[in-house]
């Protein structure tokens, strides 16, 4: 299903819940590559046919590897806030670095 109609305007969204239903069986959604736009996806998670789990993942845009996850939360997504890189993957550590490439210490903005 094309997601072009999520630019329509808002009054045009209103009568797109009878798409969404087709979404229904969708049970996880890993999303990666660029940051999370939680707004452009308010119509589908605010329907009655969003039952699915929102996992970003993140990891080097060179390869399809992912290095880290984080599992949304309900809060996340009804609030359109920003969506943290997460935890690191079995078997790796993640660094987070400032402009000098110093290691920043745990929640910090990098």
């Amino acid at each position: 299903m094309s997601l072009d109609h999520l630019h329509a305007p808002e009054e045009d969204q209103k009568d797109l819940g009878h798409h969404f239903s087709r979404l229904r069986s969708v049970n996880r959604l890993f999303l990666g590559g660029e940051p999370i736009n939680l707004l452009k996806l308010r119509p589908w998670t605010t329907s009655p046919s969003f039952c699915a789990e929102i996992i970003n993942t993140y990891g080097p845009t060179e390869f399809t590897d992912v290095s880290s996850y984080y599992q949304l939360t309900h809060q996340d997504v009804s609030h359109g806030t920003n969506v943290p890189i997460g935890s690191s993957v079995y078997n790796t550590q993640l660094y987070v670095l400032d402009e000098n490439l110093q290691v920043l210490p745990l929640g910090m903005v990098g």
